[in-house]
């Protein structure tokens, strides 16, 4: 990549070709691996990832049973009002749960009314846990 110094010119830096080129839900996934393993990253933006990681799990998974502007509750709403034929049926449980617990954060009009440390880590990173588990995304 190229940076401009001002007057000192522009210099070369390294980047990281791979991350920058593999896409939202990759990197979101990445981002919810790395909070696992070593808690970094913005608790609200952990969740919001969440959710958008399995957004788009379900409809590449399931492109017939998702639309494109489907969030999560309504793929959650929809697994239900399927019943034991959707082709999802066997993440229901896992997804309205995730669902559940996320929506309180993820529709706040006013993002200043949530704050990181009203967030519980600890509870967090089950849900991230399960979340990487629904995906495939977690090994153990």
């Amino acid at each position: 990549m190229l940076s401009d110094h001002r007057a000192l010119g522009t210099k070369l830096a390294e980047v990281d070709i791979e991350r920058a080129c593999q896409g939202r839900t990759l990197t979101d996934t990445d981002d919810l691996r790395s909070f696992v393993s070593n808690g970094s990253g913005n608790l609200l933006d952990i969740v919001r990832k969440m959710r958008v990681v399995l957004e788009a799990y379900c409809r590449t998974t399931f492109p017939s049973s998702f639309q494109d502007n489907d969030w999560l509750g309504d793929m959650v709403r929809k697994i239900r009002e399927g019943g034991a034929t959707h082709p999802a049926a066997a993440l229901y449980d896992e997804l309205d749960q995730i669902n559940g617990y996320s929506a309180e954060y993820h529709h706040d009009e006013d993002n200043n009314d949530t704050t990181p440390d009203q967030i519980d880590d600890t509870e967090l990173k089950g849900y991230v846990r399960r979340t990487l588990r629904v995906i495939n995304a977690l090994e153990a």
